[in-house]
């Protein structure tokens, strides 16, 4: 599968859509900064939209509101979001994995625009391991640089040595990533 596919008739699952990688990289990089409010409580303003509400979590959800936003659905999304007692699939990153490794739609090398799914808690279990997800926004060789949601409770930017498992901060300082990379969830759209 392509990360160019720009067809009209659904491909392994996905709706047909107009929107780009560009258009779905700058959403994501304009929610840089954005934090929970208060801190530590899975909600404020913002929050509450990528979530319908609910206290959880927000990594998964975050990226189904941005792929919303740009006319390029997630399968399994659910529009409108359930509210606060409701459930999406594409709000948990385990559901996530699942329907893109089914729709072999899940890679082991990067491309802009991916989402990138991690192992969280270490444990080699990788179905039941904790996860995180966040959307790569950049690939250099083993250099990726990522943007996510729910990192430290805000949206962020991240730069990966992803051969050596090192992250490197905005200040240059480097230190071993806690996480582990599992693979990447690609949803087609063009580059441009």
């Amino acid at each position: 599968m392509s990360g160019s596919w720009t067809g009209e008739l659904p491909i392994n699952g996905f709706t047909a859509t107009t929107a780009t990688v560009e258009q779905l990289l700058s959403l994501a990089k304009e929610q840089v900064g954005i934090k929970e409010d208060p801190m530590g409580t899975n909600g404020g303003p913002k929050v509450d939209l990528y979530n319908g509400g609910r206290k959880e979590a927000w990594c998964a959800a975050s990226l189904a509101w941005l792929f919303r936003q740009i006319g390029a659905q997630l399968p399994g999304d659910k529009i409108p979001s359930p509210g606060p007692n409701g459930w999406n699939k594409m709000h948990s990153v385990t559901s996530v994995e699942k329907y893109f490794r089914d729709l072999n739609a899940f890679f082991t090398e990067p491309q802009p625009g991916d989402m990138i799914i991690y192992n969280t808690s270490g444990d080699p279990d990788l179905v039941n391991s904790s996860k995180h997800i966040g959307l790569v926004s950049e690939v250099n060789g083993d250099i990726i640089r990522t943007i996510e949601f729910n990192w430290g409770d805000q949206v962020s930017k991240t730069q990966q040595d992803v051969k050596n498992g090192m992250m490197i901060k905005d200040d240059g300082s480097i230190y071993k990533s806690k996480y582990s990379i599992i693979g990447y969830a690609r949803r087609p759209l063009p580059y441009s």
